[in-house]
């Protein structure tokens, strides 16, 4: 839609004889005829600056194509991303059954490993593509290893919080949790899906 130039006049006039606001370059009041009197350069150099303004069209900001994630997507997610770490540690339950403590330390090794690896090179872990998810950085592209390592730093803070900072993500509208805040990251899903 063309939205005209704005008006070259650096201030309102008003006729003499009724007080009606006038434009400066019009011929009269509209309201009761009367002649405006501009000193002739002011009146000249609006009326060439009225001719030259061109109307501007505005034309609308391309639509982010990515929404937020939705909170059941997510925790599917995690739920599919768990069950595979947890299908890889379970051999080490046989192997190292005398040595369970070491179990748990393995786990969150892997863990941390699963969250390093797969977002840098696919754009977010088995579980999140699963789930038809995307983890992308500011630009929209994916994350990088640095803000993937940043990601889990805030994991682990969330861990220490008691999952405390992963309450952001249901009050912000952009569902982003103080991890992905950190990495300056955010998990999204395609517009057209996202509810």
């Amino acid at each position: 839609m063309a939205v005209p130039w704005p008006s070259a006049a650096p201030r309102a006039y008003f006729c003499p004889q009724c007080g009606q606001a006038v434009r400066p370059t019009g011929p009269g009041c509209p309201r009761c005829g009367a002649a405006i009197a501009l000193p002739p350069p002011l009146a000249q150099r609006l009326r060439s600056e009225a001719e030259t303004l061109a109307p501007v069209a505005y034309v609308e900001a391309p639509r982010d194509p990515w929404g937020p994630a939705p909170i059941t997507a997510r925790f599917g997610a995690h739920v599919i991303d768990l069950s595979i770490v947890s299908a890889f540690t379970f051999p080490l339950l046989v192997v190292f059954y005398r040595h369970l403590e070491a179990v748990p330390l393995a786990f969150m090794a892997l863990l941390i490993v699963w969250q390093l690896l797969f977002p840098p090179l696919f754009g977010g872990t088995p579980g999140m593509r699963v789930m038809g998810l995307f983890l992308v950085n500011s630009q929209g592209l994916k994350p990088d290893v640095v803000q993937a390592a940043l990601r889990v730093v805030g994991y682990l803070f969330a861990v220490l919080t008691f999952g405390l900072s992963l309450l952001a993500r249901y009050y912000r509208p952009d569902r982003a949790a103080w991890h992905d805040l950190l990495a300056d990251t955010r998990l999204v899903t395609p517009r057209a899906a996202a509810p």
